[in-house]
């Protein structure tokens, strides 16, 4: 037998077993590995359902993920996590990643009785010790091209209020390109949440993290004022019936300068048929139909805000048997 078929002989069978480790033997290490490292360092049980590697595009795939609360209550998880690492990191001298996409990720933050979260035990569970200095102060190498998430779900609730407050965020899209650690590396962003109260969150625009800079735009709509009272309403004596806030601005942050900045450009601010009342009674005492502020700008360095305009339409205060209306 030849020099060059004894060769070719060797690599197959060493691509063979390289796939055979890689399809087969691989996603039960990582699969153990992972539950077993959650419980140990976390304290927390944690299952999965699948995990799947593709040795010859270096990507992995976890399927069916949940990690539970000491009472056994759902707390973190998802449908899918894929991860598709590349060999370009050589080359690169970063690492690379070609995709990070999960599917329905979800979440619960819950605020205990005694003012305590439900992942403190987490948190007591972290290791205190630092790290040593790194003389350079730099961010690891990493790059990933592509990061997505879809379908997120984030529920919120206050136990140790007097009246118990829970709301949902879902769906939570967000979406990553080109991000880098690398210095003054930007990458584009975007970000929406909704909530069962059909609130809308959104944001976009581009990020950079070494140092630390963002331009961009946010805005809120159509915000309950009511949603944003029964989070306080042992703490007031009215009641807020209606209302809706909408609220839209650029903005610029730097991070990397001596003293932070961030300046809001072109803000605009609008409360729309906003009524209060005194609590337990079905009385307006304040009606708001419309009140706006356009072209805010806000220079926290400079200590400087201005706004062009303030408009407010039919609104009247009540007090006793006395009604004053504003036009």
């Amino acid at each position: 037998m030849s020099r060059a078929k004894k060769g070719a002989i060797i690599t197959a069978i060493l691509i063979s077993l390289y796939g055979v480790f890689g399809f087969l033997i691989a996603p039960y290490i990582l699969k153990s590995s992972l539950i077993s490292g959650i419980a140990e360092q976390l304290g927390r049980n944690a299952t999965v359902n699948e995990v799947k590697v593709n040795p010859f595009v270096l990507s992995v795939t976890v399927r069916g993920f949940e990690m539970s609360e000491p009472d056994g209550e759902r707390f973190v998880g998802f449908e899918e996590l894929y991860v598709n690492f590349q060999l370009s990191s050589i080359f690169r001298r970063a690492y690379t990643f070609d995709e990070i996409r999960m599917i329905a990720p979800d979440g619960r933050v819950k605020v205990l009785p005694d003012s305590s979260l439900n992942f403190s035990d987490i948190l007591a569970s972290s290791d205190p010790a630092e790290a040593p200095p790194d003389k350079n102060n730099e961010l690891p190498p990493i790059l990933i091209f592509r990061l997505q998430i879809e379908k997120g779900h984030l529920a919120f609730s206050d136990l140790a209020r007097p009246t118990p407050f829970e709301t949902d965020f879902f769906p939570i899209e967000i979406t990553l390109n080109d991000f880098s650690t690398r210095k003054n590396s930007k990458s584009l962003y975007a970000f929406t949440a909704t909530t069962e109260e059909g609130e809308v969150v959104s944001w976009e625009g581009n990020i950079s993290v070494n140092p630390l800079r963002s331009q961009g735009r946010f805005v809120l709509t159509g915000i309950k004022t009511r949603t944003l009272w029964k989070y306080v309403q042992d703490q007031v004596r009215f009641e807020i019936t209606s209302g809706s806030i909408d609220l839209a601005a650029r903005y610029d942050m730097d991070a990397g300068k001596e003293a932070l900045h961030f300046e809001v450009i072109d803000g605009e601010f609008k409360l729309n048929e906003f009524r209060l009342a005194e609590k337990g009674i079905d009385d307006t005492l304040i009606s708001v139909p419309c009140f706006s502020v356009k072209e805010v700008h806000i220079d926290l360095s400079n200590k400087k805000a201005i706004c062009a305009s303030v408009n407010s339409n039919n609104a009247f205060f009540k007090s006793g048997q006395d009604r004053s209306r504003i036009t």
